[in-house]
């Protein structure tokens, strides 16, 4: 990864679960964007994520979150509405 994005990564010791609707709540608060805008961005990056892995290595990262971020992953909404 390129810095300066890569100074930016914090690794910890021990993974944090968070809520998706919390999740988005703190990248709109840390970008300092609207609910919506931090929610179009989320969904954003789960889109390119989803289109530059194979699939199983998508299944695998979102079986490592909650539920509700099936919800962030445009291709998944899609099929859910």
């Amino acid at each position: 990864m390129p810095e300066p994005l890569k100074s930016l990564i914090v690794v910890s010791e021990a993974p944090v679960r968070i809520a998706a609707r919390d999740f988005v709540s703190w990248v709109a608060s840390e970008l300092e964007l609207t609910a919506g805008e931090a929610t179009d961005r989320v969904r954003a990056v789960f889109d390119v994520l989803h289109e530059a892995v194979t699939p199983g290595e998508f299944h695998d990262v979102l079986a490592q979150l909650p539920s509700g971020y099936a919800e962030l992953v445009p291709a998944l909404a899609d099929r859910q509405r």
